[in-house]
């Protein structure tokens, strides 16, 4: 049997995350709104964060600080989804309606300063990129009357002027009030705890029946997102099964971190369960790929999204996969932030 790791699982809590680099042991991160930029002076332009679909920006899903202190060049590291907000492009596979970015500083660096308790502050002398008082990404385009709106497209310019920049430009007021997108709670972590996650090898096909018997009872029911009752109705799927016994001890859990080692990622449908055969290598060194971590359906409830309309953002599970070397880019020179591949397991229909 393959050696356990420790998992460490994410939960939303309610108020607005402390954008300074303040992490304990484990990951820790934030959920929806503006990204905190790791590296603040180098940050990626609104091409690379650009839907493939619709060619409209996306915004940021959630962002995990997960440094790997051995390496040092890896000492200060975070990685982020950004996600098409945009229902009808999530409605085939993945590609292109995510992107995944990882960026990594050594312990020295421009940027920070070492504080008390493990806790890292940002240098007063650091130099930091103008960003999109929209969504964050790399601000190019300057409000042309009040010279202090800054947007990384037409697009969102526009989206900006009907929130509230129209009345605050002629004050030249800034709008860093202004975040659209999905909503923003902090991201917590603590271990899971192996002992209360009791999982079969095999799950028979009397307890499948079972929890098909009690779907079908709750069909009635107005319900939400609950791990054991509507969502997995009619799912005779024992990965959807095993995806539930893993994760009904901590019910609330919106993500599942690994470790740079890899883990067994959870599979919601058995159709999509052989994912590690599709993931292609680092493109930038050519090591292979391990899952780091997993957002869980979970989140959909905190982001508030309609999903009965059939026209929002939707998954079962969101498996990241990263460079089992932590590499630094060797091919572009200015590209501080590296792609990592993603992969949308959806359930089972």
């Amino acid at each position: 049997m393959p050696e356990e790791i420790d998992i460490y699982l994410g939960f939303a809590v309610e108020g607005k995350p402390d954008p300074v680099l303040d992490f304990p042991d484990g990951c820790q991160g934030k959920i929806g709104g503006k990204p905190v930029w790791l590296n603040p002076n180098h940050i990626p332009n609104v091409e690379r964060l650009t839907c493939l679909i619709c060619r409209r920006p996306m915004r940021m899903l959630l962002q995990i600080y997960a440094p790997h202190e051995e390496l040092e060049h890896a000492f200060h590291r975070t990685l982020y989804i950004f996600c098409c907000t945009d229902g009808d492009c999530h409605k085939n596979h993945a590609a292109g309606r995510y992107t995944v970015l990882r960026c990594q500083l050594p312990e020295k660096n421009p940027y920070y300063i070492a504080g008390e308790e493990q806790s890292w502050t940002p240098a007063p002398s650091r130099s930091e990129a103008q960003t999109c008082d929209v969504c964050g990404a790399l601000g190019t385009k300057v409000c042309g009357q009040c010279k202090r709106g800054r947007y990384c497209s037409k697009e969102h310019q526009v989206e900006a002027w009907r929130e509230g920049h129209k009345e605050r430009c002629p004050k030249a007021e800034a709008d860093e009030t202004f975040s659209g997108g999905f909503l923003e709670y902090e991201l917590v972590t603590e271990l899971e705890e192996r002992d209360k996650v009791k999982v079969k090898e095999d799950i028979t096909d009397e307890e499948i029946a079972q929890k098909v018997e009690a779907a079908n009872d709750a069909e009635e029911k107005e319900g939400s997102r609950e791990v054991d009752e509507q969502y997995f109705a009619m799912k005779e799927d024992k990965h959807a099964l095993q995806f539930q016994k893993v994760v009904k001890p901590y019910p609330d859990q919106c993500l599942r971190y690994y470790g740079w080692e890899g883990g067994m990622p959870l599979s919601v449908s058995e159709e999509n369960a052989a994912i590690a055969q599709e993931v292609p290598p680092c493109e930038y060194c050519g090591s292979p790929r391990i899952p780091e971590f997993q957002v869980l359906p979970q989140l959909l409830n905190h982001l508030k999204l309609d999903v009965k309309e059939g026209n929002s953002v939707d998954w079962g599970v969101l498996t990241v996969f990263t460079c089992q070397g932590c590499c630094n880019s060797i091919h572009k020179e200015d590209d501080r932030y590296l792609s990592e591949y993603l992969w949308r397991d959806n359930f089972s229909t």
